[in-house]
């Protein structure tokens, strides 16, 4: 099964914020590589949609690890919300300005 669904993407990026979240995955890279976190919890439901081998999906894994670790140590994870307040994309507000100009 490929996981190009968004909602999918979502359900396995909030899973492995909690575990960076909870020291599950270290900040530091070289004491886990992308590879072994999947070793590690590729058996969790929220990343069995994922197919690994895949290079497409192995390489938005890999950038979803590393930017979560990269807003870990700068502090920005623990503050993010999971869920944007409007969705700006379908907003009236958006569609209004276009109008306008």
């Amino acid at each position: 099964m490929e996981a190009t669904d968004v909602a999918e993407w979502k359900d396995a990026r909030k899973f492995l914020k909690k575990a960076v979240l909870e020291g599950k995955i270290p900040v530091d890279s070289s004491q886990m590589k992308p590879k072994q976190v999947w070793e590690r919890f590729k058996d969790a439901p929220a990343l069995q949609c994922l197919n690994y081998g895949d290079k497409n999906v192995r390489d938005k894994f890999t950038r979803m690890i590393h930017a979560l670790r990269k807003k870990h140590k700068d502090g920005d994870l623990i503050t993010e919300r999971d869920e944007k307040l409007i969705e700006w994309g379908k907003s009236a507000a958006k569609h209004y300005l276009k109008l306008c100009f």
